[in-house]
């Protein structure tokens, strides 16, 4: 069955990239020593693979895509860096080729489609993966070394940072539409300063937008004025609607609308008259002397009317007679 090209190849052959594609970026670490070159061949195997794809039965395209990812210039030698993790250093330890383990532990391939992926026989292989296994001191297959290196593997696949899987994202994506990918580290190089434009060069609506701030910052501190001097205006506070009315001398009047409650009084008893004093006593039983206590205001009155009527005493009559006791009764009566 031959595949003929569809709207749906698209999305088939970005499913297909995003389940090796993890494993591919791993081998090719491994194999390299390197992350940058590891990066480079991924992306060159994804560009190859999606124009051959198409040409291709679906079953095929595993075997294509790591025989083209084995291809590349930058696994041919293994490198001399391996992560420096536990179970790793069988990889750097070993004599023979790398790869052939690698096909084995990473990409999980069987022995025919290993020996494919290298572009070699399935004795060659064997022979390959022989020298490359994990070996004892005594130079024998080392089975523990074997499994060590396995699970170290897996843990690579399964503890691939966030930002490197979105790498492989962005990476796959642009593979399928066939445009080249950004490096994935900035360069250092700053890049060159925009030279400066001269005043005549630049654009009047630039101007217009500064004088427009301007115009905006001065409305509004005209608004901020003029809402600061409605409130300050006066010091003493507004006087609430229904306050009552100040009177002429400052005084509030309180209006009140029902009559003043009052309490009623409690029946008090009256005042009893006390025993009467010594002088009460005389005062009572003297009759003239009460009588000149009743008329005591008038008297008083009397007397202090005529302090100014009287004439002086230089010139009173030089014959008159002092005054007795009978005489001011009289005169009093």
């Amino acid at each position: 069955m031959s595949a003929t090209p569809s709207s749906a190849a698209p999305a088939a052959v970005s499913a297909f990239l995003k389940g090796v594609e993890r494993r591919g970026l791993v081998l090719a670490e491994l194999q390299s020593g390197s992350a940058a070159l590891a990066e480079k061949a991924l992306i060159a195997a994804l560009r190859a693979f999606r124009t051959q794809a198409a040409t291709l039965p679906m079953a095929a395209w595993p075997d294509r895509f790591w025989r083209l990812l084995a291809a590349m210039p930058q696994l041919r030698q293994p490198g001399d860096q391996v992560p420096k993790v536990p179970g790793f250093q069988a990889l750097h330890d070993a004599s023979g080729p790398r790869l052939a383990l690698l096909l084995r532990l990473v990409a999980g391939l069987e022995e025919d489609a290993a020996a494919a992926a290298m572009s070699t026989t399935l004795q060659g292989y064997r022979i390959a993966l022989s020298e490359g296994c994990p070996r004892d001191a005594e130079g024998e297959p080392d089975a523990e070394g074997w499994r060590a290196l396995a699970e170290a593997i897996q843990q690579r696949l399964r503890n691939l940072e966030p930002a490197t899987l979105q790498r492989l994202e962005q990476l796959r994506e642009l593979a399928i539409v066939g445009r080249e990918p950004a490096p994935a580290v900035a360069p250092s190089a700053k890049p060159a300063a925009t030279p400066a434009r001269s005043k005549a060069e630049r654009p009047a609506g630039g101007r217009r937008l500064h004088w427009s701030w301007i115009a905006a910052l001065l409305l509004l501190f005209g608004a901020a004025a003029i809402v600061a001097g409605y409130y300050l205006r006066s010091d003493a506070p507004a006087r609430p609607r229904n306050a009552p009315e100040a009177g002429a001398d400052g005084i509030s009047l309180i209006p009140q609308d029902g009559p003043t409650p009052a309490e009623p009084l409690g029946d008090a008893p009256a005042p009893q008259p006390g025993p009467p004093t010594p002088s009460d006593a005389r005062l009572l039983a003297d009759a003239q002397g009460r009588a000149l206590a009743e008329r005591a205001d008038l008297l008083a009155w009397y007397a202090a009317g005529a302090v100014d009527a009287r004439p002086p005493q230089d010139q009173a009559p030089e014959d008159t007679a002092p005054e007795t006791e009978d005489d001011r009764s009289d005169a009093a009566l």
